[in-house]
């Protein structure tokens, strides 16, 4: 668990010093960032209910705090922040309403067989 918490914030920093000093080539750094943490930890905390939930969420208050900043700083506002920010908040809402849709490798309970 601490390895995605560590992951999840340092692509987040580096998500926010890419859009400060406007580098591509940061932004690439922090996707890749975003996704290391997951996959090393996927195959322990797959099965686990708020496993996805939590990603989704983080992803997408990670780019609508991206887009925040851009805005602030006077830059004209990244369209991937402005459509995939509440994008992945949405999909983290629906992953807890309807879990299976979005956790396959959840065990399923004797009420749902």
């Amino acid at each position: 668990m601490a390895i995605l918490i560590v992951g999840l914030i340092s692509s987040t920093v580096v998500l926010l010093l890419s859009v400060l000093y406007q580098s591509h080539w940061a932004l690439m750094v922090s996707l890749g960032l975003q996704v290391l943490p997951v996959l090393l930890t996927r195959d322990k905390l797959g099965a686990s209910w708020w496993y996805m939930p939590v990603y989704l969420a983080w992803f997408g208050a990670s780019l609508l705090g991206a887009r925040w900043l851009q805005v602030s700083e006077g830059l004209k506002a990244s369209p991937v922040f402005d459509s995939f920010g509440p994008g992945y908040l949405i999909m983290a809402v629906l992953a807890v309403i309807w879990p299976t849709w979005f956790n396959t490798r959840r065990p399923k309970s004797a009420k749902e067989c």
